[in-house]
């Protein structure tokens, strides 16, 4: 189903809002299920999606649960983690 999803052509900004949306709950789904990795992604996808639409306020949204997540479980944040992070920032610029 969740192919479905993501492969529809969102033309519109709440289509891309709600896709937005939807990445977001997945990561907070991911993150539940104690998959950070994943969910961490999920996350760093929404994030993209808000930018898209100029929803600045969700996009940092994304981005303060993959850095509460680190503080809340004091872990360090990995080589991995810091690679996704500079992508996203490079393709967001």
């Amino acid at each position: 189903m969740e192919e479905k999803v993501v492969s529809v052509p969102y033309s519109t900004p709440y289509k891309q809002s709600r896709l937005a949306q939807f990445l977001k709950l997945k990561g907070d789904f991911y993150v539940a299920g104690g998959d950070f990795e994943k969910g961490i992604t999920s996350y760093l996808e929404s994030a993209h999606q808000y930018t898209i639409v100029n929803d600045t306020l969700s996009e940092r949204e994304c981005m303060n649960c993959i850095i509460n997540l680190h503080i809340r479980d004091n872990k360090v944040m990995s080589i991995d983690i810091l690679n996704k992070l500079s992508k996203y920032y490079n393709r967001s610029c």
